[in-house]
């Protein structure tokens, strides 16, 4: 019979693996490249306390060309939708926290043309789109006039997708306590 110590260790060893793997989406989402997408749609929106936010649809193309850097998690389903005749699409249950999306013109552009911060990734879908599969998902964030202008530039359009964990961010004031201090 398990004691309440076991049981104890047990949660917190199940909440640590569930911290671990949400950091391994982070960190294992298409890392260190470029990856082509594009902006399929997007509509204003406004959460509980009237914040005024846009959800922005995108498509990745993910057959039919190079992968790398797929995650583990979107292997196995990659698979299943390209060997499957009956098979049009595959809903995933999977949701990416804090994610920073630097959105560059073309894969060869050193600046990126939109940055967006904190987002987080959901409603992941495998769709079968003629010859070739897609990775359909979205995000939802504050909305700015720069973004809406730059939505409304490059709706329908290919872009090129930098993924990376959202990093905190040290305020002016905190950086120069740091400095005074040392």
């Amino acid at each position: 019979m398990p004691t309440a110590t076991a049981a104890a260790e047990n949660a917190a060893a199940e909440k640590q693996e569930k911290r671990q793997a949400t950091i391994d989406k982070r960190t294992n989402f298409f890392p260190g490249m470029k990856r082509k997408l594009t902006l399929d749609d997007w509509s204003p929106k406004h959460n509980g306390e009237s914040e005024k936010r846009v959800l922005i649809n995108f498509e990745m193309p993910i057959s039919g060309g190079a992968v790398t850097g797929i995650p583990v998690y979107l292997t196995e389903p990659l698979k299943d939708l390209e060997r499957s005749t009956e098979l049009d699409k595959i809903s995933l249950n999977t949701e990416i926290e804090n994610m920073s999306l630097d959105i560059y013109d073309t894969p060869d552009s050193r600046e990126e043309c939109q940055t967006v911060h904190s987002a987080t990734l959901r409603k992941f879908e495998m769709v079968r789109r003629d010859d070739i599969v897609v990775l359909c998902f979205n995000t939802t964030v504050v909305r700015t006039m720069k973004l809406l202008k730059f939505l409304h530039d490059y709706e329908a359009k290919t872009v090129f997708v930098e993924f990376s964990p959202t990093q905190a961010e040290i305020g002016k004031d905190a950086q120069q306590m740091t400095l005074k201090a040392s």
